[in-house]
């Protein structure tokens, strides 16, 4: 599931692959009416999506064996990261999968969840109103100091004339 961080508020939106060691990809096959039939392993890459509001992942097919689960696209409105991590499943020890760590700690393998994280993508604007006084002053200033600079000079060529 997709959450975010240190919420129960689903993150929806994101979008994971899951690759084998020999790199291919799992994908859902299913027959010409839409229905579900099994799973393969491609060379093409397949975007798993929640399965529900609660933004929670749904895939099988996986038998023992090595795997990396890749974050394509962030919940909405999530900042955009290089979410990868890799683990061994081995139905004889499935506790191998709580000891994965991910190099930004997004994952939290004892809860089932990939935290989502905002971060702001700029500094706040800050000056409030008065931000468009101050550039609309240093507009007029700049346009005359311009303006007097050009006189000056027009009238020192005058001067140098006579």
């Amino acid at each position: 599931k997709s959450l975010w961080y240190n919420t129960s508020t689903p993150a929806t939106g994101s979008k994971y692959t899951v690759q084998n060691a020999s790199g291919e990809y799992l994908t859902p096959v299913t027959n010409s009416s839409g229905t579900f039939e099994g799973w393969s392993w491609t060379s093409s890459p397949y975007d798993f999506s929640e399965q529900n509001s609660s933004a929670v992942f749904s895939f099988g097919g996986l038998a023992d064996g090595t795997y990396t689960l890749t974050q394509v696209d962030p919940a909405k409105g999530a900042t955009p990261s290089s979410l990868s991590f890799t683990s061994s499943l081995s139905y004889s020890s499935p506790q191998s999968l709580k000891a994965v760590k991910d190099s930004l700690n997004l994952l939290d393998s004892s809860k089932g969840t990939v935290w989502a994280i905002a971060v702001p993508s700029s500094l706040p604007f800050t000056g409030g109103k008065m931000i468009l006084l101050i550039s609309l002053s240093a507009v007029v200033l700049f346009g005359a100091g311009a303006i007097t600079l050009f006189l000056l000079k027009k009238v020192k060529k005058r001067g140098e004339k006579r």
